[in-house]
């Protein structure tokens, strides 16, 4: 079996075979404290926050720390900043 990530956001999706390497947590639950914690203990896999500004060039006024606030907040928004006209995905 493959290792794959699994991304979690209020609507959790399991596929049949596949065991996550890695789960990443999105919006108001990846807030909640000790919860990456608790997760990664009981699944067993690395639990880590949605980082949406992974690829994206941020501006030099912005602080990391503000960016690091703001990312489970903005996760959508930076998503369809990104898309192009005539994405259909």
């Amino acid at each position: 079996m493959k290792p794959e990530t699994a991304i979690v956001g209020g609507i959790v999706a399991t596929h049949a075979g596949v065991i996550p390497a890695t789960l990443v947590i999105a919006g108001g639950s990846s807030r909640i404290p000790h919860l990456r914690e608790a997760l990664a203990e009981r699944f067993g896999i690395t639990v880590e926050p949605l980082n949406p500004f992974n690829r994206v060039q941020v501006g030099k006024g912005m602080s990391p720390d503000l960016i690091e606030e703001l990312g489970s907040s903005v996760s959508i928004a930076v998503g369809l900043a990104a898309r192009r006209a005539g994405d259909t995905r």
